[in-house]
């Protein structure tokens, strides 16, 4: 009726959200480089940190630049470039690949829920 009160739409506060900053190239590769280290061996993992260090040094800057100024001209500096290129270039299937959620539905241990941790407990 009149005084019900509704549910908002998805994005509707989604301009009163801060941007989100944009990491630093140290940041960044320092994040890489501890993802990197256990699955490679002391020589392979010497050897990306070289890379790295180069990466940091040459075109690193440029590209950090570039995402900085993206960051100015648009509300999130990332999901363009993820819709169209991690999420419609993909060619692997995008039910097990991007859409977690839909995982499980055809198994016997799956239970509908709208709760997102209990989702995310019966998957393991």
């Amino acid at each position: 009726g009149f005084m019900r009160q509704s549910v908002p739409a998805l994005y509707t506060y989604q301009g009163a959200l801060p941007k989100q900053p944009v990491p630093s190239i140290r940041a960044t590769c320092d994040k890489y480089l501890s993802t990197v280290k256990p699955l490679l061996e002391p020589k392979e993992y010497d050897v990306m940190v070289q890379q790295v260090t180069q990466f940091q040094s040459n075109e690193g800057r440029k590209l950090q630049r570039y995402l900085e100024i993206k960051s100015w001209i648009t509300d999130n500096y990332v999901s363009d470039w993820w819709l169209k290129f991690v999420y419609l270039r993909g060619r692997s299937p995008l039910m097990i690949n991007s859409n977690y959620y839909g995982i499980g539905e055809g198994s016997m241990e799956w239970v509908p829920t709208d709760n997102q941790v209990a989702r995310a407990a019966s998957m393991i």
